[in-house]
């Protein structure tokens, strides 16, 4: 009994950490012949793509040529990536969104999710942990930190992208008499 368990247990804990939820994959071979990352049966990904070997491609979702899919970068979905588009770190792409296109470098990296049906485009850059959803449409702008975008268009903008918070100003005498301090 106690093997059955055991057995069972490993089997579950292979299957989430197995690429593309448990779905049948293949590896995807770059254009310098390296070995790439997983690829869905389903997916579709065209010649001269790259694949990181941590990545992944599901479901049916759509790699194009020149496309660059890095790190531990998860595609999904019916998403599509475009000629141009950097997709790196931990980032994720779901649902139906559309990542470059338009002959300038678009990235998504860091913890950045872009879900539903958004558009990315344009030299545009989202990362941290900066969340795009819905009908959301980016162009040429950088969306970063915590900032989520749902349904709305950013055009030319930097949308919250302090690198850090700023120190706010010494309150002097006061900073010494409170609770709140410097």
């Amino acid at each position: 009994m106690k093997f059955l368990i055991f057995s069972l247990l490993a089997i579950s804990l292979n299957a989430f950490a197995a690429p593309c939820g448990g779905s049948q994959v293949g590896f995807w071979t770059n254009p310098d012949g390296s070995r790439g990352g997983s690829v869905g049966k389903d997916a579709k990904v065209q010649a001269g793509a790259i694949i990181s070997p941590q990545a992944e491609v599901c479901e049916f979702a759509q790699v194009k040529a020149g496309a660059q899919i890095l790190g531990q970068a998860s595609i999904a979905g019916r998403a599509v990536i475009s000629a141009g588009a950097v997709i790196e770190g931990k980032a994720k792409v779901l649902g139906e969104a559309k990542i470059g296109g338009g002959g300038a470098t678009t990235k998504v990296g860091g913890e950045a999710t872009v879900e539903g049906s958004a558009s990315i485009t344009g030299a545009s850059h989202v990362f941290s942990r900066a969340k795009v959803g819905g009908g959301a449409k980016v162009h040429n702008s950088i969306i970063c930190q915590a900032s989520v975008i749902e349904g709305i268009s950013v055009n030319n903008s930097v949308y919250y992208c302090q690198t850090e918070d700023p120190e706010p100003e010494h309150p002097g005498e006061v900073g010494k008499t409170t609770v709140l301090g410097v």
